[in-house]
């Protein structure tokens, strides 16, 4: 997985977003800090999928006080699962063509020719041998 890291100015720029949007004010630098660095662990494509997650877990203002972000774990947790998703798509798509095209379709394909009696029992253990 060759996929970019968000830099911290592309990091910096969804925090100030969402602080806005929470009308968060103050000396925040810490956590502020906290979370850049927590989203920069992850690809660019990882945090903007899971964005709308994370803003949806946040508790808006309501007038009185401001929004307040979910615990630093919960919205690691949401990077998590978006970055696993995605991986679990790329494993099965790889996996789909594995097994079309790969060694497995083959010895399944020669099995049922050996079955049927188009190929001699030495011409099957020459190709298994050929693939492997």
């Amino acid at each position: 997985m060759s996929a970019k890291k968000c830099t911290s100015q592309e990091a910096s720029f969804y925090v100030n977003d969402l602080f806005e949007l929470l009308d968060i004010k103050g000396n925040n630098q810490l956590l502020f800090n906290q979370f850049c660095s927590l989203l920069m662990k992850f690809s660019k494509d990882t945090v903007k999928k899971a964005w709308k997650d994370i803003v949806y877990s946040c508790e808006p203002p309501n007038g009185q006080m401001a929004g307040r972000l979910p615990k630093m774990h919960i919205i690691e947790q949401i990077l998590l699962s978006n970055r696993i998703d995605s991986f679990n798509k790329e494993h099965q798509k790889n996996k789909k063509e594995e097994i079309e095209t790969g060694t497995i379709r083959k010895l399944f394909d020669w099995g049922i020719e050996y079955r049927d009696g188009k190929i001699t029992k030495e011409e099957l253990d020459k190709k298994i041998n050929e693939a492997l």
